[in-house]
């Protein structure tokens, strides 16, 4: 239950912020060319703060006791999350980029090979 002085618009501005964040850690840092090696573990990481932080003002607006355990929790809890989502993320990347090469091997072995034609001078 939300208590009387809980409005559904922080509530709104909070869930809002929270998309942003995790769109944002999408955008630069997921499909960032200079962190592909480590893109899954920067993901998760930011993604499970943001996640925790967004638990954190959730319950400080509805005005829930939140321990130390908990907030721990919450962070790991995100962290193991967003690991696999990152992980399904790679590998539909690296599924949907193949495709497009072989896509592009394809109609390039098909199309006809152009040569240069050069014009034959008469001496003229």
């Amino acid at each position: 239950q939300f208590g009387s002085k809980f409005s559904f618009l922080t509530l709104f501005a909070l869930n809002l912020g929270f998309t942003l964040g995790v769109w944002l850690s999408l955008r630069y840092i997921f499909f960032t060319r200079f962190m592909l090696r480590f893109r899954t573990a920067a993901f998760a990481l930011v993604a499970a703060v943001l996640l925790s932080l967004y638990f954190k003002i959730l319950f400080m607006a509805l005005h829930m006791p939140l321990s130390y355990e908990s907030w721990s929790g919450y962070f790991w809890n995100s962290l193991f999350l967003f690991i696999f989502i990152g992980f399904g993320l790679s590998v539909a990347d690296v599924i949907i980029i193949r495709k497009e090469v072989d896509e592009e091997r394809i109609r390039l072995r098909n199309q006809p090979i152009e040569e240069d034609e050069e014009e034959e001078d008469d001496g003229l």
